[in-house]
C-alpha cells in the first residue's frame, strides 16, 4: 500500500501575542492576532468563554449623554481565584 502524504501543522505560541514587530524581526512562536484567547505558560491556546448574566439580572437603561462613565475590573472577587467582575458606573448608576 503506498504511503499517503499528510500535512502536519504545529502551533506553538509560547511567546504569546506580539503586536509591535515587523516581518523582518518577528519572533518565532508568537501570534500576530488573537481575539478572545487565553495563552498558557506552556504555549497552549484556549478560546475564552462568553459572559453570562446572573440569575437575578434586571435590565436597566441608562442615559450616557452628559454622564461620566467609569469601569473597573475586580479580579479575585470574593476571595475566589477564578472570579472576575466588571463594574461600570454611568453617572450615579452602577
Amino acid at each position: 500500500m503506498p504511503q499517503q502524504v499528510t500535512v502536519a501543522v504545529e502551533n506553538n505560541f509560547t511567546k504569546g501575542l506580539i503586536t509591535e514587530a515587523t516581518a523582518l524581526n518577528f519572533p518565532e512562536n508568537a501570534a500576530t492576532d488573537a481575539d478572545n484567547c487565553d495563552f498558557s505558560i506552556i504555549g497552549g491556546v484556549e478560546r475564552r468563554l462568553g459572559i453570562d448574566y446572573e440569575d437575578n439580572y434586571v435590565y436597566r437603561a441608562a442615559s450616557r449623554s452628559e454622564n461620566a462613565i467609569a469601569t473597573y475590573v475586580w479580579s479575585d472577587a470574593g476571595g475566589t481565584g477564578g472570579t472576575q467582575l466588571e463594574v461600570t458606573q454611568i453617572g450615579s448608576t452602577l
